[in-house]
């Protein structure tokens, strides 16, 4: 429940090829996300290829588990500039951006 709390306040969530913790994580906040309990925020997978290959998110849309505009809440991501992009393209706001 306290990663849910710390999740629900933060800006932005990356996830990056993982184990079962991290898993544990990743499927825990996508639920309050697609429910709307939880404010949206830019959510980004680092590592396209892996994550296509342990989560089929297509398939899910394909057996209607999950709506397409649900997976597409995802942002992939394969390098981090590409992150660092989706982040910002999603919302994030970055403390004392634009001062000189």
């Amino acid at each position: 429940m306290g990663k849910i709390h710390f999740d629900m306040r933060a800006g932005a969530l990356v996830f990056f090829p993982c184990g079962f913790g991290t898993f544990d994580e990743f499927f825990e906040i996508l639920p309050p996300v697609q429910t709307r309990k939880m404010k949206r925020v830019p959510i980004v997978v680092v590592d396209r290829h892996y994550w296509t290959r342990v989560v089929n998110f297509d398939l899910l849309v394909k057996e209607g588990m999950i709506a397409p505009e649900e997976r597409d809440t995802l942002v992939f991501a394969d390098t981090a500039e590409e992150a660092w992009q989706a982040l910002l393209a999603g919302g994030l706001k970055v403390a004392g951006a634009g001062l000189p």
